[in-house]
């Protein structure tokens, strides 16, 4: 095995794998330019524009709300402070994310025991699918960093060798399944998973009972971590809202699951479809590298990802709400289970036909970096014209204008979920919520009492209302203020308009300003 590294031909086997990721690597950053502002869904910037405002000094939760725990926000934040505010923080966390999941689909093949072949189809069918607009991997969403941080908790799984418990690796462990659940809870699904894998078959060397100390210090590191973040929001005062945000609003998410489960594999369009292709990948490359492990002897290996898989599939169910970035958290364990059985298969079938498996890998890459290919011939516009997501390229759309054309002093209000009209303006909200809390959830009646307050007390200078307004929201109480006290204005471009309207205070300057020729004239608002 030694001999095999030896010499020149074993220094170019060496740098082989390395010369490999980094034009993967490469290539992911040149590919993922393609986005660089595009207009990202209202999430994200949701993200960026909370991340924003605690940089300004507002408190997470009590001062800006949002239901998601804090490491996103610390994760948008830190990228602003080195990066700036707008594309450029986007994209970097893209591809930082893009990166480190690359490099943990190509770790799980010399760490399963399946070698560095296994590594590279994995991160090549990884690159090819890492700005796929389907499943919505083009944006930084929350499970991108959840997938870069259980990827790498699953590769020191499977490299875990020898007699007595490791500490330092569980340690390190239960750090990663602890930030993960930081970005959202329901990681803790498939750290379970995983745990009962390796409990149930040990590492080499090792006894059931050091496996479940080694399970023991990840869990308690976790419950460390939850503790940490607990104590610190108690010293500032926020308990009660942290209760609120993350059982009281969180139980919502599980009400009616089971309903909501069945519309999901029952209904039509691409959400179905996604669903339906990376589930069905996992069960074939999961059964087929169940039949490999038995016949080549990598049962725990197999387990581990069998785990994964399982706890990845309970991770999308859970909150119930089956939007298509959730099943970016199937990718992983598809992608490594693509490498593993690609390079069990060539094993298997001997140096005769060793060939055959990675010809079809290869094909198969082709017909996946063939179908990405297509959004790379089209411009966003092109891509999201006509579709729900046009809504995005409306709002950056008057969200710009907006920066021009409003003066430093005034202010804007976004009545609705359209977080990106912050982001393209630059303007910063008036009020705690950004998004759909004020309208239904349990939360609902005291975030309408405090966004009253919060425009009472200082009344944004233009109000911007989305198609879906009123609607049936015409009796709330923040539209029904919003109406007493505001009217459109003309001037919208066919885009803007289609999807927006532009309030301005009765009688006040803005107001004047905007009605006069050029800017638009005054009309009553809806």
């Amino acid at each position: 095995m030694i001999a095999d590294f030896a010499g020149p031909a074993g220094a170019a086997r060496r740098l082989a794998p390395v010369a490999g990721l980094v034009a993967l690597a490469a290539l992911m950053a040149a590919l993922r330019v393609h986005y660089y502002d595009w207009p990202p869904n209202r999430d994200v910037t949701e993200y960026a524009v909370t991340a924003h405002e605690l940089l300004h000094g507002r408190e997470l939760y009590s001062d800006i709300w949002n239901p998601k725990p804090p490491a996103i926000f610390v994760s948008y934040g830190a990228a602003e402070l080195l990066l700036g505010y707008g594309p450029g923080q986007i994209y970097a966390l893209n591809l930082l994310c893009g990166v480190i999941i690359l490099l943990g689909v190509y770790a799980a093949g010399p760490a399963g025991g399946f070698g560095p072949a296994a590594g590279l189809w994995a991160a090549a069918f990884w690159t090819a699918i890492s700005g796929n607009i389907l499943l919505q991997v083009h944006d930084p969403n929350t499970e991108s960093f959840m997938n870069a941080c259980i990827v790498w908790a699953f590769v020191l799984l499977l490299g875990s060798r020898g007699g007595a418990p490791r500490v330092r690796r569980a340690v390190a462990i239960g750090l990663l399944f602890a930030w993960a659940s930081l970005y959202k809870q329901v990681v803790i699904a498939i750290a379970m998973a995983l745990l009962l894998a390796h409990v149930a078959v040990p590492r080499a060397g090792a006894g059931r009972r050091s496996a479940v100390v080694e399970a023991g210090i990840v869990a308690a590191v976790g419950v460390a971590c939850w503790t940490v973040f607990a104590a610190f929001m108690a010293a500032t005062g926020r308990t009660g809202i942290l209760i609120d945000t993350l059982f009281t609003h969180g139980s919502t998410y599980l009400e009616g699951l089971s309903a909501k489960v069945r519309e999901a594999l029952t209904a039509s369009g691409a959400g179905r479809w996604a669903l339906g292709a990376v589930l069905l990948t996992l069960a074939v490359l999961g059964a087929a590298g169940i039949a490999l492990g038995l016949a080549r002897g990598n049962r725990r290996s197999w387990l581990l990802l069998a785990a994964y898989g399982a706890g990845a599939a309970v991770a999308v169910v859970l909150p119930g709400q089956f939007y298509r970035h959730y099943f970016q958290l199937l990718l992983p364990p598809a992608l490594v289970a693509a490498g593993w059985v690609t390079a069990s298969s060539g094993r298997l079938l001997g140096k005769g036909w060793a060939w055959a498996p990675h010809a079809v890998a290869a094909v198969a890459l082709l017909c996946v970096a063939g179908g990405e290919a297509r959004a790379h011939r089209l411009t966003p516009e092109e891509l999201l014209r006509g579709a729900y997501a046009e809504r995005y390229l409306a709002a950056r759309e008057l969200g710009r204008r907006l920066d021009s054309l409003l003066l430093p002093n005034e202010t804007l209000y976004m009545l609705g979920e359209e977080s990106g009209i912050y982001f393209h303006s630059r303007r910063r909200p008036p009020t705690t919520l950004l998004g759909w809390s004020l309208w239904r959830g349990p939360l609902a009646d005291r975030f309408t009492r405090r966004t009253l307050d919060d425009l009472e007390r200082q009344p944004p200078d233009v109000v911007v209302v989305p198609d879906y307004f009123p609607g049936s929201r015409a009796d709330h109480p923040v539209v029904e203020w919003v109406s007493r006290r505001y009217v459109a204005v003309d001037g919208l471009t066919e885009l803007e308009a289609r999807h927006f309207s532009l309030l301005v205070e009765r009688g006040s300057p803005t107001a004047e300003r905007l009605a006069e020729p050029g800017a638009g004239s005054g009309r009553h608002a809806p």
